[in-house]
């Protein structure tokens, strides 16, 4: 009158987890295929990021949002606007610096009318518009690293609280009408304040979708949940079992 004692083995992302169980020889109900009991020391690690844990109420509601307002189509929409404010500054900063002759002055000759700052101010934006903006939005949605945009949202952001504060004593001092400015550079003037506005919002909507996104693959099953290999080895016939479960 013996016991065989059965040695349980969970493989759960490449981390093996055992647990043990014994059942007794002279039972006919497991004298051929005996049945383990549920143990203590049993456990099944989940390493998926807490995927599962992480569920919460805005991840209810999106199970009864139409399927055409998906966090992935909000995604796929974000990166078309990327895109395309993407053109239009290039196209801002192309036209800015176009041929320039005394009959069809371009808006960089307005901007040296004033002190030698502003024309810093153009080169500064210029290279953030470039590195932070395109390259470090594009980077972000690429990677899905929310912590790219920061540089992007801080900059411009910054930049719209210098050249509010510089517009505002240059007009309260002369005004447009005796700056002599073209209705193009009046364009310009604007495009100062609304594209650094338009990528501080981009950027904080692309973390936003981003979060969204995340929760949306792990509700859905689209985060690729681990494989968990039980293997169930009986010590005195030394035969084992292997279930795979996805």
């Amino acid at each position: 009158m013996g016991r065989s004692r059965t040695n349980t083995l969970v493989k759960v992302n490449g981390e093996v987890v055992s647990g043990n169980y014994s059942a007794d020889s002279t039972s006919p109900s497991n004298s051929r295929t005996p049945t383990p009991k549920h143990s203590k020391n049993l456990s099944i690690k989940d390493n998926s990021n807490g995927a599962l844990n992480t569920i919460n109420d805005n991840n209810r509601q999106q199970q009864t949002c139409p399927s055409c307002l998906n966090p992935q189509r909000r995604f796929i929409i974000l990166k078309l606007v990327f895109i395309g404010v993407c053109l239009i500054d290039i196209l801002h900063w192309a036209y800015l610096l176009r041929d320039d002759s005394n009959e069809n002055p371009n808006s960089w000759r307005f901007y040296k009318r004033f002190q030698s700052f502003d024309l810093y101010y153009l080169v500064a934006r210029m290279f953030a518009d470039i590195f932070t903006c395109v390259l470090g939005l594009g980077a972000a949605m690429w990677t899905r690293k929310p912590i790219l945009t920061l540089p992007c949202t801080t900059i411009q952001l910054l930049f719209l609280i210098i050249r509010g504060v510089v517009w505002a004593v240059r007009l309260f001092r002369k005004g447009f009408a005796k700056l002599n400015a073209t209705n193009e550079d009046k364009i310009f003037v604007l495009c100062e304040f609304l594209l650094p506005l338009i990528w501080a919002i981009l950027s904080i909507l692309i973390v936003h979708a981003m979060k969204k996104l995340r929760a949306f693959e792990q509700l859905h099953g689209y985060a690729h949940p681990p494989v968990i290999i039980l293997t169930l080895k009986n010590d005195d016939n030394d035969e084992s079992v292997q279930i795979e479960i996805a």
